[in-house]
């Protein structure tokens, strides 16, 4: 329910943008020097030698993370949308989200100022940790960021304008980020991606509003529980829900797609690319797959009719052959 029939203003959906794309950003600024610090932390310890080896090594785990944090975000982030849509609250989900994003960078500068050398396995721990919340950066970012928005903006047109608005800044930080990063190249990043978290989690603590000023939300908090399963029974308003998976998983994937960790190991190792070939290598996957992503949806949509969940499953399953 917006918050204008409590009787106050809703505030402006831009404010959430200096909560939200930081992280991400962030993230995509390390990208080009990540590997390699990885493969460093695993040659000191001695639990690799070659460049062949080492890189085997923190590929292993980080496929490791990716896939216990995802499987286990499966089943905690349906909790965190039932308990934020019952309770009416975004704010404090964002405030959560915000300061555990800011744990893995904290940790890798932080251990790197004290030894020399970033601390990688509590590293993956933090990831895998974080994951048991439900509000990880990088699971649930993005559909508490789409109720904030829907909460703020009743009215459908200028909600899809403001999506589309915030899938651009987003995928242009993805694009454009690791190629600053590529050029810079050095351990330096890692303290600057810690700066745009810490950052990100003050304002979101400090200065972001609540998309529910003042008030429970009626229509929400009279539901006597929250119930994070009912999504599975697919309801007449699963529609939105089916859209907003859709967009995250033709857009967002789609550059993650292109600076994923595999895709940067094997162009480093077999390829021999620097890490600004790398970063320009990314652009070119995600814009083209972005292009071609979004000319499907329309011509699905358009020529051939389908709905919402036919080509929700189309993604999913392209999704899925992505990373098998």
């Amino acid at each position: 329910m917006p918050s204008a029939r409590l009787g106050l203003p809703a505030p402006s959906p831009w404010l959430i943008c200096p909560s939200v794309l930081p992280v991400f950003w962030g993230m995509a600024l390390v990208s080009p020097v990540l590997i390699e610090i990885k493969e460093e932390y695993f040659r000191r310890i001695g639990w690799c030698h070659s460049p062949s080896d080492c890189n085997d090594v923190q590929l292993l785990w980080s496929v490791v993370t990716v896939s216990v944090s995802a499987l286990i975000s499966c089943f905690t982030g349906p909790l965190v949308g039932a308990y934020s849509d019952s309770l009416g609250k975004r704010r404090i989900y964002f405030v959560i989200n915000s300061v555990l994003a800011a744990v893995p960078p904290l940790w890798l500068s932080l251990t790197a100022i004290k030894t020399g050398v970033s601390h990688m396995i509590g590293y993956f721990v933090l990831e895998v940790l974080i994951s048991l919340a439900g509000v990880g950066p990088e699971y649930a970012r993005f559909p508490l960021l789409n109720a904030y928005v829907v909460d703020c903006c009743p009215q459908p047109q200028r909600r899809m304008r403001i999506y589309g608005a915030l899938m651009a800044l987003s995928l242009s930080g993805l694009l454009v980020f690791p190629m600053l990063g590529a050029e810079i190249h050095t351990f330096a990043i890692v303290h600057l991606w810690a700066s745009l978290c810490v950052l990100s989690a003050s304002y979101t603590i400090l200065a972001l509003p609540e998309s529910h000023p003042g008030a429970r939300d009626p229509i929400a908090g009279a539901r006597s529980r929250p119930r994070p399963f009912d999504w599975l029974h697919l309801p007449h308003r699963a529609t939105v829900v089916l859209r907003t998976c859709l967009e995250v998983r033709l857009t967002i994937a789609v550059a993650d797609s292109g600076i994923s960790q595999s895709i940067n190991s094997y162009l480093q190792s077999a390829l021999g690319f620097t890490a600004l070939q790398r970063a320009l290598f990314a652009g070119c996957i995600g814009i083209s797959g972005l292009l071609c992503s979004t000319l499907l949806l329309q011509f699905l949509q358009n020529e051939w009719e389908w709905k919402a969940q036919r080509i929700l499953l189309l993604a999913l399953s392209c999704y899925t052959t992505h990373y098998l």
